[in-house]
């Protein structure tokens, strides 16, 4: 019997392992959602619209300094720590609605399948 699925976040396939494996735990595939985060920061600090090198360095400095708050928001220890991040984030990030609006949409419905301290102890095998 598993122990844990790591998925894509499909509908289907959730919706499948959930009535075929009701107690085994589903965690998000934490390496795709990097990829689709770092995606849309790119969108959000988009060098193409930068005016001046100065700009551009700017915009790549914001897009890096938001992806390490990322990353400490997905390996928070504890759920209050990861609550304080989040928060935090939501504060110093609110000039770039588009981006926070996805995180809100697309993540945070179901953070306790990738964020570390919700599932740090689901087998996943590093995945």
């Amino acid at each position: 019997r598993p122990k844990c699925f790591v998925t894509n976040n499909d509908p289907a396939l959730k919706g499948a392992l959930k009535a075929c494996y009701p107690d085994v735990k589903q965690r998000r595939c934490i390496w795709h959602i990097n990829q689709n985060v770092g995606a849309q920061a790119r969108k959000a600090y988009d060098v193409r619209k930068a005016h001046s090198s100065e700009e551009k360095v700017e915009l790549d400095e914001g897009r890096n300094e938001f992806i390490k708050r990322w990353n400490r928001l997905v390996g928070q220890p504890t759920e209050e720590m990861f609550y304080e991040e989040w928060r935090s984030i939501l504060k110093d990030y609110s000039d770039y609605p588009v981006l926070i609006m996805y995180l809100e949409k697309e993540l945070m419905p179901n953070f306790e399948e990738w964020a570390e301290c919700f599932c740090q102890y689901y087998p996943d095998f590093g995945i």
